[in-house]
């Protein structure tokens, strides 16, 4: 690894440190994405790891 690359690096884990330090305050009701509601947000998933997965996801298109 060049030591470009390693101040690269260094600097991405600065940037998630501080991001990951915020996660506590982020809350579904106020996050913007999942505002109305998080189950409306949220997928279905059954099955296992042997016979597959199905995920199941819930879209309303109004007009």
């Amino acid at each position: 690894m060049t030591r470009h690359q390693a101040a690269e690096r260094r600097q991405l884990l600065r940037w998630l440190l501080a991001r990951a330090a915020t996660l506590p305050l982020i809350r579904y009701a106020t996050d913007n994405v999942f505002a109305d509601g998080a189950s409306l947000q949220m997928a279905t998933v059954t099955g296992n790891a042997t016979q597959g997965y199905v995920v199941t996801l819930a879209i309303a298109v109004n007009g």
